[in-house]
């Protein structure tokens, strides 16, 4: 027989229904930090409850920034991400003062030069037998024949050489510095900042002119920076060097006349 109820209690029963299917609101729960998490929220809360997170509000100041930035400025950062990154200098060492000379100094220097170059030159002289070469029979053994082009070569070579050589020594009287004896000293540094821009062949210059006994200076060979202040001593006056080198000529056969009578262009 199935159960019947009046309508009043009906009624109560309905309404306890409804009130228990209401989601309970969140400013009603009190906030506990500790309480844990429901399993399952009821069906109508979950229904209710957004599908996506809220939009999280960005910062005032970009928008502003994107409003005001116009095609110009774009332009502009867009060349500055493109430019190339800058080229960082490497490390140079400071110059280093040049080196002086007083009058005492220049004195001394002078002198320790002229006694190592007598030492160097009768060490040569002593080492170096005149009859180490043997004698030949025939005495233009090996000697290109008057007349040939290889003969005329050798005269333009001789000649170029004794060219270059007179124009060493006269840069070396005109910069550097006037000695006691008549000679003239200046440091390795300054004749190859003058020579260099004439020629390449200032150290072959060099040690060719000290082979003939008319500069001298301490070392094998030179080299740049490292033997900038090394000092050298030309031992005659620029005319000398020229009257030594003329004589030379002559002896060896070379009768051009070029170690006498220098060309205009080379301003010796």
């Amino acid at each position: 027989m199935p159960r019947v109820f009046c309508r009043p209690v009906f009624q109560c029963l309905q309404r306890s229904a409804q009130q228990c299917l209401q989601p309970v609101p969140l400013a009603a729960t009190p906030a506990v930090a500790s309480a844990p998490a429901p399993a399952m929220a009821s069906a109508p809360a979950l229904a209710e409850a957004p599908s996506t997170p809220p939009p999280v509000e960005a910062s005032a100041e970009a928008p502003e920034t994107a409003k005001k930035m116009g095609w110009r400025e774009r332009e502009r950062l867009a060349a500055e991400r493109r430019k190339p990154p800058e080229v960082v200098k490497a490390w140079e060492p400071p110059p280093k003062p040049k080196r002086t000379f007083t009058p005492d100094q220049l004195r001394e220097t002078v002198a320790d030069l002229r006694r190592k170059q007598q030492e160097y030159f009768e060490h040569e002289h002593a080492t170096t037998s005149p009859n180490s070469r043997g004698v030949l029979a025939d005495e233009t053994y090996g000697t290109p024949s008057e007349g040939t082009v290889t003969f005329e070569r050798a005269q333009a070579a001789h000649a170029h050489v004794a060219e270059e050589m007179c124009l060493a020594s006269a840069l070396i009287e005109e910069h550097g510095i006037p000695t006691e004896d008549g000679g003239t000293l200046i440091l390795f540094g300054d004749i190859f900042e003058v020579y260099v821009a004439i020629s390449d062949k200032v150290v072959g210059m060099l040690l060719r002119l000290r082979k003939h006994g008319m500069i001298y200076f301490e070392g094998e060979s030179l080299f740049q920076t490292q033997d900038d202040d090394v000092p050298i001593l030309q031992l005659f006056s620029a005319a000398g060097v020229r009257e030594r080198l003329a004589k030379e000529g002559l002896k060896s056969g070379v009768i051009t006349g070029a170690a006498t009578t220098p060309p205009a262009e080379l301003g010796v």
